[in-house]
């Protein structure tokens, strides 16, 4: 075909954000040289625990010493892997705990698993299951009073406190709370051998605005207090409990967020130019920053998700909301899910705090978009976006690993497993230290409206052959309204600075097949390739 009879359009382009010097090897503010980074090291694929053809989840991931503990609800079983030399992980196998695992912890010589054994959501159950981690035995189980969720072990005094979900039936009638049971708090008593502990229950009916008597418990984590965070995710809203007294302390509505510059509308293609009014929150995970500041992953489930994170004080302050910055960064990524704009787009669904030498790390897992957002919190009321790193498909468990000795280390389960998709769930081990980042490859600058140049799916390269600091590349037709994208590669990352659209404007193409055209005159091809 001749496309000298199509009409190319070349958009203006605004200058590239500040935020494209984040990626730029070898910069930052305090080190002018080989800054401290996080870089992907390894791979672990959880199957090499099993069988390379069953299905395996890597969903919530913790440590002791040298061994990850993670959860796997496909096998319902806890898996081990040694990272000693954490460049290559070894199995060490998986011990069954009898129902579904949803979430681990540890406490000394000893992983708590909850684990899910409820037959219907009419009559939720579970059980706490303490198994020895050096011999991988069972050492103990204690009974629960409904379905467990996350679980939290405290570094401050014996306590562990699980979030009992007793999640509703998403099929019966609307799908919508209320549907008792309602969830609550479990307070584990840590003292003596495990056999001895015993397990004390913090009713939370009545606190929250929307479906008090439902409270649909999600997520948990303790403070330097012994204070509890509880979200309560489809109710929108946050609890906090006093453990040793199991009394709940304090409690607030996790509130709305106004939105602009995203994407509504799944049409197959990244349009970052819609707005929504007061989403709510609806925060999944939690993770205390300070013993007086924690942060949400505001992912949404049943009305809302704002698309972000949000920074609160115990009193309820709002210190600090990331808006549309997740949306518009996983775009500059190539990494927006198009097909979850309809939903809560990019949807962070956990956050982990570590304090690596003197930073306050804050890390956002994005399950749609399959990154980590990394900020630094040092200063809770502006967080610096210091990295973003790659994931698998679904990252759920986070994991900061803080050591010393060029040995710090920061970890992610990502759950999505599909051997027929070839996808595979996978916990990835990040190293952080001195050197060049090694990721992201490509990043795009801003139109001119503010937004980046959305881009995923590249499926060629070319060099100008003018300009060696130039190139072509397309996306394939996954996405509509086909383009070339101008790359320059004059630096590391490269960047997307141009895109020039095809359109029809002489009919030649509607006269062949006029299902490739848009009303605009834009036209969709398969563009499998580039030269110059």
């Amino acid at each position: 075909m001749d496309l000298s009879r199509f009409t190319l359009k070349a958009s203006a382009l605004a200058v590239l954000s500040s935020s494209l010097l984040l990626f730029t090897a070898g910069t930052n503010a305090n080190n002018a040289v080989n800054p401290l980074i996080f870089n992907r090291i390894s791979s672990f694929p959880v199957f090499l625990n099993t069988d390379v053809n069953e299905q395996t989840v890597a969903e919530i991931v913790t440590a002791s010493g040298n061994t990850l503990i993670y959860t796997d609800s496909a096998t319902g079983k806890i898996g081990f892997v040694d990272i000693s030399n954490p460049t290559n992980p070894r199995p060490l196998g998986a011990i069954d705990v009898g129902g579904e695992p949803t979430s681990v912890a540890v406490r000394g010589n000893f992983a708590l698993a909850a684990v899910n054994t409820s037959t219907n959501f009419t009559s939720p159950s579970g059980k706490l299951v303490v198994i020895n981690i050096a011999n991988q035995r069972i050492r103990a189980v204690l009974p629960l009073d409904g379905q467990p969720d996350a679980i939290a072990v405290s570094s401050a005094g014996p306590y562990a406190a699980i979030a009992m979900e007793n999640e509703r039936d998403e099929d019966l009638g609307d799908g919508r709370p209320p549907q008792a049971p309602g969830g609550f708090l479990s307070v584990v008593d840590l003292r003596g051998a495990p056999g001895r502990w015993t397990v004390r229950n913090v009713n939370l009916d009545g606190i929250a605005d929307n479906f008090p008597e439902d409270p649909e418990v999600e997520f948990v984590d303790i403070n330097g207090r012994n204070e509890a965070v509880v979200t309560l995710q489809e109710n929108n809203h946050i609890i906090l409990v006093d453990l040793p007294s199991a009394s709940v302390i304090g409690d607030f509505n996790a509130g709305a967020v106004d939105l602009d510059q995203i994407d509504t509308n799944e049409n197959d293609l990244i349009e970052q130019n819609s707005s929504l009014l007061a989403v709510p929150r609806e925060p999944d995970g939690v993770a205390w920053i300070t013993d007086d500041v924690f942060a949400t992953a505001n992912e949404g489930d049943l009305d809302g998700g704002s698309r972000g994170f949000s920074i609160f004080s115990k009193t309820g302050e709002v210190i600090f909301d990331s808006g549309n910055s997740l949306e518009l960064e996983a775009a500059r990524l190539g990494h927006y899910p198009e097909s979850r704009s309809e939903n809560s787009g990019n949807e962070p669904e956990n956050v982990e705090v570590g304090r690596y030498r003197n930073d306050t790390l804050l890390f956002v897992g994005s399950e749609r978009s399959n990154l980590v957002f990394v900020y630094n919190v040092n200063n809770v009321e502006s967080p610096e976006r210091i990295q973003v790193l790659p994931a698998g498909v679904a990252p759920e468990g986070l994991l900061a690993l803080p050591r010393g000795g060029g040995q710090s280390l920061f970890v992610a389960a990502s759950e999505e497993d599909s051997r027929d998709d070839a996808i595979r769930s996978v916990l990835n081990i990040y190293r952080y230290r001195r050197e060049d980042i090694a990721y992201p490859t490509i990043v795009s600058a801003n139109r001119e409206e503010g937004t980046p140049i959305p881009w995923a799916g590249l499926s060629a390269l070319a060099i100008d052959t003018g300009n060696d600091d130039k190139a072509y590349t397309v996306y394939d037709s996954y996405y509509r309204k086909s383009r070339i994208l101008e790359l320059d590669i004059s630096s590391s990352p490269a960047v997307i600075n141009n895109e020039i659209v095809f359109s029809d404007a002489q009919g030649a193409l509607a006269a062949l097949n006029p299902d490739l055209i848009n009303d605009d005159g834009t036209v969709n091809l398969d563009a499998e390739g580039v030269a110059t």
